[in-house]
């Protein structure tokens, strides 16, 4: 194949934006949009899997990949990348334990401890939502900030609904709203 290659970072954890089965077949809506590109374009896209996010962005910032899906925009990443329209939408989320009354709205994430996935384009804004009495504590995964928000280690944990629905899939943490 004489098409120069691209290679655009992906995630290997995000149902239904991207999916690798039991045998290693990649699908979902991602998979479906590089396929489309190919043929419209004529170009060789490449997806390049990643388990964590925080590593995906660390490689699209470092230039290892040529481009990444699913990627916020924001303006450091401004500095290293160029952005397309938005083609889709995952809102973020505030999750508590069920039994915490405490935080019911946005604001109420001030001086509280906070969880979010290392990686994550809302890392600077939560920062400032928590204020400096407040603090933010970064995860790889969501899984492991909700099992830190179960254990009472942090008081809320932010993140997108799309991640938030899959990590309860993969392992369930009870008692979480």
């Amino acid at each position: 194949d004489d098409r120069p290659a691209i290679k655009l970072a992906v995630t290997n954890f995000l149902p239904p934006i991207d999916i690798i089965d039991s045998e290693g077949q990649y699908s979902g809506f991602n998979a479906d949009l590089i396929q489309l590109l190919n043929k419209k374009l004529g170009t060789q896209i490449i997806p390049v899997f990643f388990n964590e996010w925080g590593e995906l962005v660390k490689s699209a910032l470092a230039g290892q990949v040529q481009g990444a899906f699913s990627f916020s925009q924001t303006p450091e990443r401004e500095e290293h990348m160029l952005f397309t329209q938005p083609y889709a939408y995952d809102p973020i989320i505030t999750v508590v334990r069920e039994n915490d009354e405490r935080i019911k709205q946005p604001e109420d994430i001030k001086s509280k401890r906070v969880s979010v996935v290392k990686g994550l384009a809302i890392i600077e804004q939560v920062n400032g939502d928590v204020g400096k009495s407040g603090e933010v504590l970064t995860f790889d995964n969501d899984l492991e900030a909700l099992k830190a928000l179960a254990a009472g280690k942090v008081d809320a944990h932010i993140t997108a609904l799309i991640m938030f629905s899959n990590s309860q899939k993969k392992q369930f943490v009870p008692k979480l709203r």
